[in-house]
């Protein structure tokens, strides 16, 4: 990988996308959803001296391989906004009986000062949802706050419709049109064509 690339890996049963983000000597893997063997692979390629967590929200299906990565990759921190560490504890999130909720979680923190990443707090699908915006590589990693002509969904314990659509025209509609978007599943758009075509959005952008 070059200093400033990265790669997406499908992980767990709900196939997240998982992301390798390298900045420097520093690997950011966002939102480990499981298949912990396949992330390490590829992160033992990457040739960083450093590898840090980051989670978008602490839904089950994004946090599945973060026990094993931090004793394997000795992960120096996972980064979690506050406002969702009480779902991140919390044994009923999972999805039994294919996804257990994960032993051995280790504590999670907050304040990323890295200035090569925007730290953008997204609430809507989860309280604290974040997305992960670098602008050297003009692309948003947004979690599952905004998809290819759709949006996160907010029928969860924690979400609200109102707040997710604010959080989008704020946080990801201000973004320059060409961005780059990643999200927390299937495959990648740019801010222009959601606010063109995101069917859930219309209007979004001007108001």
């Amino acid at each position: 990988m070059n200093d400033k690339e990265y790669k997406v890996i499908q992980t767990g049963m709900l196939s997240v996308n998982t992301i390798l983000l390298k900045l420097g000597d520093v690997l950011y893997i966002i939102d480990p959803g499981g298949d912990a063997e396949k992330i390490i692979r590829a992160a033992s390629n990457a040739g960083c001296r450093e590898t840090v967590i980051l989670l978008t929200h602490a839904h089950f299906d994004h946090i599945g391989a973060i026990p094993e990565l931090v004793e394997r990759l000795q992960v120096k921190n996972v980064y979690l906004h506050p406002a969702d560490v009480e779902l991140y504890d919390h044994p009923a999130n999972c999805y039994l009986p294919f996804i257990p909720h994960p032993e051995n979680l280790p504590e999670t923190v907050w304040g990323l000062q890295d200035p090569q990443i925007e730290v953008r707090c997204t609430p809507g699908h989860t309280p604290g949802g974040v997305v992960y915006y670098v602008p050297a590589i003009k692309t948003v990693f947004s979690g599952d706050t905004l998809f290819c002509e759709s949006i996160g969904r907010t029928d969860f314990p924690g979400g609200d419709l109102k707040t997710l659509l604010n959080s989008i025209r704020k946080e990801l509609f201000t973004l320059p049109d060409d961005t780059i978007i990643v999200a927390g599943h299937e495959g990648e758009s740019s801010i222009g064509h959601e606010k063109k075509y995101n069917p859930f959005l219309t209007g979004l952008a001007g108001s």
